[in-house]
């Protein structure tokens, strides 16, 4: 199981004082009651007014303030709009008011036209609030007579406004006490026969738009992770820093925006370090749960394994020393970067972490004062604690607690102290979850310092300004080959004994790596008369970081063959005695370059000019 890894940084706040943020909101519940029957419309369209049968009805309308404004924020306008889209025919300039109520009502599923539907438990009528269970104290529903706000309605189809400082300050009490929060009652007025409208509800037509605005100081609550950054051919990567979020709340609402101090890496970021082993041990823990449990360690992958079988766990109990490998990993592979969960059981490890363990094995079944060893094969490459010593009363106890490895260490096949963070002994007591727990395991929080982490400080700004920050690690790795570049095609002569030595400079034709090449070798440098005519010669070249890659040259050995002199001029004494005689020659064939001794002043001196005077 792959954990991504969540760093706890220090949270620094700056928040903007009295940001204004703004919402929209639709009602959680509406109905509408009727003055002449039990009928209801939770599930219909909403009526207010009187109709021409001098009959009223009333909308009711309730909106989740809690839900939807952060807690502790202050109200500074509100206003609801409704849309009419039918009314009667006496519809002119009537005055609507809401009234807060104050008595809980219900919504069922009646559904019907401007008579009303049979209601359906819970829905609210004339006179009850809750259909069988609820009776309103007044017929007509429990209200404030005082109105919250009013709005003259002027007899065209359409949105209508209400908005108060009396609205303000019920929506502003509603947050602050949810409990209270009752909603609204729309009443028209019941004295215009055939005035009654009909508005959309937020099951039908235009929906109920509460708009809520209010000042937040709260700055948003921040979440990073870490992040692997590969490099690309020209040695950089670059990191959106959204990226780096792993589930930030804007805790006043809006958005959030993301910048972070560092977005380019390069080459230069790749730390130095190199591990003994690419699997490390990060964790160990000793829980507080039945039986003492969970119980198990954490590892790390330091680097890509291909076979994880060549690694096994032992535990040491009360200092009793080695037991050799107790438990054995399947053969499968692992990619650098994963977290490895290895516990005595499953169910108390999955109840306390909230995700299961990847194995299970009796081995891990260890407690606070018992070593652990990690090998590959058969020899140790890790340890926790001293396998010859009880751990009882040692500094390296976590008896109901854990000790974490500090980053940038390990593997190491003797224990070392100060490589270790250490909760203290029975620090977790009485915790039921990690997630709850005072002092918690830290998951997933080891990085390693083979391909360097960079700290990255990401701020995390909300649509107010309201900023946190958290800090995140990146990870930065160069898994790119060189680009390898090989000479199309050449002849090459073998020399006068029949031998040829290549370099790989007689190959290479331009090969670079992104972060700098450590080396360049051939499959074949060493040529005789055996290879003559065409041959594959492969040119490998491997990077600082170990990436390799490969191009092959296909070449034509040859054999120089015999030497050839030709006379080119032979130029006379103009008088015997004289010393103004020439000749001059060419050479050709064998393998440059030539010596020359001419047998006038000697032999076998090689110490003459190619042509004689």
């Amino acid at each position: 199981m792959k954990k991504i890894l969540l760093l706890s940084g220090l949270i620094f706040c700056s928040g903007v004082m009295f940001a204004q943020f703004s919402v929209n909101i639709n009602p959680d519940k509406d109905n509408s009651i009727f003055s002449e029957s039990n009928n209801s419309s939770g599930a219909g369209k909403l009526y207010a007014g009187r109709t021409c049968q001098n009959n009223d009805r009333r909308a009711l309308m309730h909106f989740d303030i809690a839900g939807s404004v952060p807690a502790g924020s202050t109200i500074t306008g509100v206003s609801l709009t409704l849309n009419v889209d039918n009314q009667g025919s006496g519809a002119g300039a009537q005055t609507y008011t809401l009234h807060e109520i104050s008595t809980d009502w219900g919504e069922g599923t009646s559904s019907a036209s401007g008579q009303g539907a049979t209601a359906v438990a819970p829905d609210a009528t004339w006179n009850d609030a809750m259909l069988g269970t609820v009776a309103w104290t007044t017929s007509g529903g429990d209200f404030n007579a005082s109105p919250s706000a009013s709005t003259t309605l002027n007899g065209v189809i359409g949105n209508y406004t209400w908005t108060s400082a009396t609205m303000v300050t019920e929506v502003q009490s509603w947050l602050d006490t949810p409990a209270g929060n009752l909603g609204w009652m729309l009443i028209g007025d019941e004295t215009a026969v055939c005035s009654a409208r009909r508005f959309g509800s937020k099951d039908q037509g235009t929906a109920p738009i509460l708009t809520i605005n209010y000042t937040c100081a709260m700055a948003p609550n921040p979440v990073c992770q870490n992040i692997i950054a590969y490099l690309d051919n020209s040695g950089v990567a670059v990191i959106n820093p959204n990226d780096f979020d792993n589930g930030s709340v804007a805790t006043c609402g809006g958005n959030l925006n993301f910048t972070a101090s560092t977005t380019t890496f390069t080459c230069a970021e790749i730390g130095s370090y190199a591990p003994t082993d690419s699997l490390v041990i990060s964790a160990v823990f000793d829980g507080p749960l039945s039986g003492g449990t969970p119980k198990g360690v954490e590892l790390y992958a330091v680097g890509d394994i291909a076979d994880l079988s060549v690694y096994g766990l032992g535990s040491a109990n009360n200092g009793g020393g080695t037991d050799g490998v107790e438990f054995n990993f399947p053969a499968v592979a692992v990619t650098a970067g994963t977290y490895i969960y290895v516990a005595s059981e499953a169910p108390q490890f999955t109840s306390w972490f909230g995700f299961a363990p990847d194995y299970t094995d009796a081995a891990l079944n260890v407690n606070g004062d018992d070593a652990i060893e990690l090998f590959n094969g058969s020899v140790v490459i890790d340890v926790f604690g001293d396998q010859n010593v009880d751990g009882t009363n040692e500094p390296w106890e976590y008896l109901d607690g854990w000790a974490y490895r500090n980053s940038s260490t390990g593997p190491t096949s003797s224990f070392i102290l100060n490589d270790w963070t250490f909760s203290s002994p029975d620090a977790l007591d009485g915790e039921l979850t990690n997630a709850t727990a005072v002092t918690p395991i830290p998951v997933g929080t080891y990085v390693d310092g083979f391909s360097s982490s960079t700290a990255v400080t990401v701020t995390i700004t909300d649509d107010g300004g309201n900023s946190a920050v958290c800090d995140a690690y990146v990870t930065v790795m160069d898994t790119l080959p060189p680009a390898v570049q090989c000479i199309g095609s050449g002849t090459f002569l073998l020399d006068g004994t029949g031998n040829l030595t290549l370099t790989t400079g007689d190959i290479d034709n331009g090969t670079t790596d992104n972060c700098g090449l450590q080396g360049l070798s051939l499959s074949q440098t060493a040529f005789d008369c055996s290879n003559l005519g065409a041959n594959a010669v492969t040119l490998y070249a491997t990077d600082i970081y170990g990436n390799i890659d490969s191009c092959v040259a296909n070449i034509t050995i040859q054999d120089a063959g015999g030497m050839s002199i030709t006379e080119d001029n032979v130029g006379h004494l103009d008088c015997y005695g004289d010393t103004d005689g020439t000749i001059s020659v060419s050479v050709s064939g064998g393998t440059p370059a030539y010596t020359y001794d001419w047998d006038n002043d000697g032999t076998g001196d090689n110490d003459d000019l190619e042509d004689l005077t």
